[in-house]
């Protein structure tokens, strides 16, 4: 089923919001909403229904994840937009994206990029003991290709057709079933693209219960109540509206800083891709 919503005013390239969500999960359907209200793009948010197997992926979860960013993929393609960004229903998306989109559309102009990590999990991604090098005054390229986020991604339409065929290649016999974020990692990585970062980090995965992951800790426990979770969400919402009002040099200087500080740690990742031309 394919909710469409309120289209805006069409930017110089056509930039356009696909939101994933499932049916049986009408509070995150309306979280996504309101977040892609918020964007000022146009937009459609699609439900799938959730898997009954894994399907050879590790879990349910991630078999529906993979499913919906596939046919999200697929749906960009078939409407011919320039870039698509794909918005997880979990996203917590920055105050500043309105003013800040602006600016990062015309910083990618002339550079040929082909998936744009506009929120990212910094704390958790391998990638963050390696420093990240600025390419214009709100696009990073990171010295690592291996980064955890594809809660909030952009894709450059000159690339979509050979991502969807490295999502559908997972599919044939003795494909590699994994995550999403190791799906567009490994793309990255294959063919020497950079993996390219909005600075600030513009959007955040809020506070619930994991759709990925069957957990039944205290905290995932506590995150099904309503009033927890928006709690929750109020506070962190707040905290990563701050982060982001930093100026950009500011988050710069933080990310490198922490990357000499556990430089010893980079070792144990694979070698990092070859460098922007």
């Amino acid at each position: 089923m394919s909710v469409r919503a309120r289209e805006s005013a069409r930017t110089t390239l056509e930039w356009k919001c696909y939101g994933l969500t499932t049916a049986d999960r009408p509070t995150r359907q309306a979280h996504l909403g309101a977040e892609l209200e918020r964007v000022a793009l146009p937009f459609e948010v699609l439900v799938s229904q959730r898997p009954t197997d894994a399907g050879g992926f590790s879990s349910i979860g991630f078999r529906g994840c993979f499913e919906s960013h596939l046919r999200a993929m697929r749906t960009a393609l078939d409407d011919g937009v320039d870039v698509a960004i794909f918005v997880e229903d979990d996203a917590v998306i920055a105050s500043r994206f309105l003013e800040l989109l602006p600016e990062i559309q015309r910083e990618l102009v002339g550079l040929d990029w082909s998936v744009l990590l506009l929120g990212y999990l910094g704390d958790q991604s391998p990638g963050r003991h390696f420093p990240i090098e600025q390419v214009s005054t709100h696009v990073a390229r990171a010295h690592h290709w291996e980064f955890t986020g594809s809660h909030f991604v952009a894709v450059n339409s000159r690339y979509l057709g050979a991502l969807i065929e490295h999502f559908e290649s997972r599919l044939r016999p003795g494909g590699h079933r994994i995550s999403v974020d190791g799906i567009l990692n490994e793309f990255r990585h294959s063919s020497g693209h950079p993996t390219l970062l909005a600075v600030p980090n513009l959007s955040r995965q809020g506070p619930s219960p994991s759709g990925i992951t069957t957990g039944t800790g205290v905290r995932t426990t506590l995150l099904h109540n309503d009033v927890v979770r928006r709690s929750f969400q109020i506070v962190k919402r707040a905290l990563w509206d701050v982060e982001a009002m930093l100026p950009p040099a500011c988050s710069f200087m933080a990310w490198n800083l922490r990357a000499r500080l556990t430089a010893r740690k980079r070792a144990t990742y694979l070698p990092v891709p070859p460098p922007m031309t």
